[in-house]
C-alpha cells in the first residue's frame, strides 16, 4: 500500500536564512566580463573581471546570484541601453530560460495589451518583465508573499549562528526581496521592520530579559539591538552548560548505561560491608553459605564423576540411531539399569571392601539360538566369579558375531576334548 504524502509546512520560504554553498569543484559554464573598478569612469579606469555562470533553470539561490550579477555588471559599466542589457542577458541565460525570455521580449514589443499588432520601442520595463518572466519559471506560486510573512511569523535565529550574522542574513533576504517575481523596491522592509523581525527572532528568555530592563527593541536602532544581544551570548554558555543538553548528548546515554536510582536488596549507609564471602569479598549482598558461584562450582565437580542429564542424552541419542522403537525402549532400559547398578555399586563399596570382582562371560543358550540368528544380536549374561548370573542386556550386531565367533572356538575345543 502506497504510503501518504507528508503535509508540507505552512510557510515554507523560498530562500532560507543560511546561505546555500555553492560546489566550486563542479564543473559549470562561466562567462567573464571585463568591469570597471569605479562607475561611470573612462575607458584607461581600472577594471576587474566579473564571472557569473549560465543560468538554464537552475535554483532560486541560482537564479538570485545571476541577477545580482547583472546589476553589478549593469551598475559598474553604467549600462543603460536597453538593447545592451538585453544582450548582456541573453549572453548569460541558456536553454529553456533564455527561450522565456526571448519570447517574452518579442511578445511585448510586438503586442499591446488588447492584443494587437504593433511595434513598440525595446525599454527598460520590458526588460525587467522578460527577466520577471523567467524568475516565474524559478520560484514557488507565491513566492513574495510567502518568503514575507515567513520573515514575519516563522523566521528564527538559528543556534549555529551569531545574532550579528543573523542580523547581516536578515538584511540579506530584504534585499532580495526586490528580485522576487513582481517585486520592487517598495516590498522591501523599512528600518523600523527589521528590527521588529530580528526581535520576535530571538528566543524568549532574551525578549524576557528586555522586558525585565525596561528596553523595548522598536524604539530604539538595529545597532543597539545587535549590542545588547551579544551581550546575552557571552554569557549565555555559562547560564547554560548546567540547565540544557543537546539532543547528540541525549542519544549517547543509552538505557542500560543509566545510573539505577533504587535497587533492590542494596543497603547503604555503614550496613553495605555486612556480609562476607570468601569468592567476592566483603559485600552487601549474600555470605559464603549463600554464595551461587561456590554452590554451582561444587555441583559441577559432585556431577564429573557420575552420569549428567548432558552425557545421558549423548549416550541414548548414539544408541537410538537408526533403530526401530522396540529397540530403543529395550536399550533405554538398559541403560538406566546398567547406571543404577553403578551407583548401588559405588555405596556398596564404601562399606564392603575386598569384594569378588566381576567378570563377564559371553554364553548363548541352545533355545535363543534360532531366534539370535534371525534379530542379529545375542545375549550377554554378567556372572560373579562363582558363576551366579546377575544379569541380561542385548548387545549389537558387531557384539552378537563376536559371541558366535567364540562360541564356535569353545565348541570346536569342546569336540577335539571329547575325541
Amino acid at each position: 500500500m502506497e504510503s501518504i504524502p507528508r503535509k508540507p509546512t505552512y510557510l515554507t520560504p523560498a530562500m532560507a536564512l543560511i546561505e546555500e554553498k555553492v560546489d566550486k569543484d563542479a564543473s559549470r559554464d562561466v562567462i567573464e566580463f571585463l568591469v570597471k573598478q569605479r562607475a561611470g569612469s573612462g575607458a584607461t579606469a581600472p577594471s576587474y573581471k566579473l564571472k557569473v555562470a549560465r543560468f538554464n533553470e537552475g535554483t532560486v539561490e541560482d537564479w538570485i546570484r545571476v541577477r545580482k550579477a547583472i546589476s553589478e555588471l549593469w551598475r559598474q559599466n553604467s549600462i543603460s541601453s536597453p538593447n545592451d542589457r538585453v544582450a548582456n542577458v541573453t549572453a548569460i541565460l541558456r536553454g529553456e530560460s533564455l527561450t522565456v525570455f526571448e519570447a517574452k521580449i518579442e511578445e511585448l514589443t510586438s503586442e499591446d495589451a488588447n492584443g494587437a499588432q504593433l511595434d513598440v520601442p525595446l525599454d527598460e520595463d520590458i526588460v525587467l518583465s522578460a527577466l520577471n518572466a523567467v524568475a516565474e519559471t524559478v520560484f514557488p506560486h507565491r513566492a513574495l508573499e510567502t518568503q514575507k510573512q515567513w520573515m514575519r511569523r516563522g523566521m528564527k535565529k538559528p543556534r549555529e549562528l551569531s545574532f550579528r550574522k543573523t542580523a547581516s542574513a536578515v538584511g540579506r533576504l530584504n534585499n532580495c526581496l526586490s528580485f522576487f517575481p513582481g517585486a520592487s523596491e517598495a516590498d522591501k522592509f523599512n528600518k523600523t521592520e527589521v528590527v521588529e523581525l530580528l526581535e520576535w527572532s530571538i528566543p524568549q528568555n532574551w525578549k524576557t530579559k528586555f522586558d525585565l530592563d525596561g528596553y523595548i527593541p522598536t524604539q530604539h536602532s538595529k545597532e543597539r539591538l545587535v549590542t545588547e544581544c551579544k551581550a546575552i551570548e557571552r554569557h549565555e554558555p555559562k547560564l547554560s552548560t548546567k540547565t540544557t543538553s543537546t539532543s547528540s548528548d541525549k542519544q549517547a546515554l543509552h538505557k542500560k548505561s543509566r545510573p539505577v536510582k533504587h535497587k533492590t536488596g542494596e543497603k547503604t549507609g555503614a550496613s553495605t560491608s555486612k556480609y562476607y564471602c570468601t569468592e567476592h569479598g566483603t559485600n552487601p549482598t549474600h555470605s559464603t553459605d549463600s554464595c551461587y558461584t561456590i554452590k554451582n562450582r561444587t555441583e559441577r565437580t559432585n556431577s564429573s564423576s557420575g552420569m549428567t542429564k548432558k552425557t545421558f542424552r549423548k549416550e541414548i541419542n548414539l544408541l537410538a540411531k537408526n533403530r526401530p522403537k522396540k529397540k530403543v525402549i529395550e536399550m533405554f532400559a538398559s541403560v538406566l539399569k546398567t547406571e543404577y547398578q553403578k551407583s548401588s555399586n559405588k555405596k556398596k563399596g564404601s562399606k564392603v571392601k575386598n569384594s569378588p570382582k566381576k567378570k563377564t562371560v559371553l554364553f548363548e543358550s541352545e533355545d535363543s539360538s534360532d531366534e539370535d540368528e534371525s534379530t542379529g544380536s545375542c545375549n550377554v549374561m554378567e556372572c560373579d566369579t562363582d558363576g551366579g548370573q546377575t544379569s541380561k542386556k542385548s548387545r549389537s550386531p558387531e557384539i552378537a558375531e563376536e559371541a558366535a565367533y567364540r562360541k564356535t572356538i569353545t565348541n570346536l575345543g569342546m569336540i577335539t576334548g571329547q575325541k
